[in-house]
């Protein structure tokens, strides 16, 4: 999750934010978002696919974003504080939950066997669409737009911008300008798991001035030689 201000019983502090969720179960394989290292869906639901969509043979579907295995969805949300959220709750249903998922092929009209009461087929109607129609669906509309009062920042908003870019050149059926476009993404870093951050650190306050000393010494053994080899060529002796 991401870390923000919040008012704790201890005051003012920086802690991780359940309803800010950094994603990284990103799809790889699809363009959309292939150069993307993260997303984040400020206070985001989550979608669910139906057995027809998920069994048309003339629609493919891709899921493009998804929650870690560690995350959990309330259906009743409720209390919004972060003591309510910390605390589990019955409701909760695990992860990993889909969060964004492109549609495309054919689709068939929700009004295919019959229109609803008092409505008439207009002129050109149709009950399926032409091949290669085209839906996205994300379960939050927020994720453009920075708020800093939030912990949400500039930075990672900046992944959303990126993202909703690349979905209107999809829609449209003109992907060329995502490749140009993703060529210039920032690179996220990886996470780092506790027990490298413990050996980065140790080398950060060991290894460093240990390396500074040994060159000390180094420096100072090639000024002792360089007095010596002087002194012997003044003297006559041999090195």
């Amino acid at each position: 999750n991401m870390v923000g201000l919040e008012f704790t019983s201890q005051g003012i502090a920086e802690v991780s934010i359940p309803t800010l969720p950094m994603l990284t179960g990103i799809n790889r394989e699809n363009i959309l978002t292939k150069n993307l290292d993260a997303m984040v869906l400020p206070f985001s639901g989550s979608l669910e696919l139906t057995e027809d969509a998920l069994s048309a043979s003339e629609l493919r579907v891709s899921k493009l974003i998804e929650s870690a295995e560690s995350a959990v969805s309330r259906p009743a949300m409720g209390d919004l504080k972060l003591e309510s959220l910390m605390t589990p709750s019955e409701d909760e249903q695990a992860g990993p939950l889909l969060l964004a998922v492109s549609l495309d092929g054919v689709f068939e009209s929700a009004y295919a066997e019959s229109l609803p009461e008092g409505m008439s087929k207009p002129d050109g109607f149709k009950a399926r669409s032409e091949s290669g129609a085209r839906i996205l669906v994300v379960s939050n509309g927020e994720f453009m737009f920075a708020n800093p009062r939030i912990g949400y920042g500039n930075e990672v908003a900046r992944f959303g911008v990126l993202f909703f870019l690349n979905s209107m050149d999809w829609l449209v059926q003109d992907e060329a300008l995502i490749r140009i476009r993703s060529k210039g993404v920032p690179r996220m870093l990886e996470p780092v798991d506790l027990k490298t951050q413990r050996w980065l650190q140790l080398a950060n306050v060991v290894g460093i001035p240990f390396g500074v000393v040994m060159l000390g010494l180094i420096a100072w053994g090639l000024r002792v030689l360089r007095r010596m080899r002087i002194e012997d060529r003044f003297t006559g002796r041999k090195a």
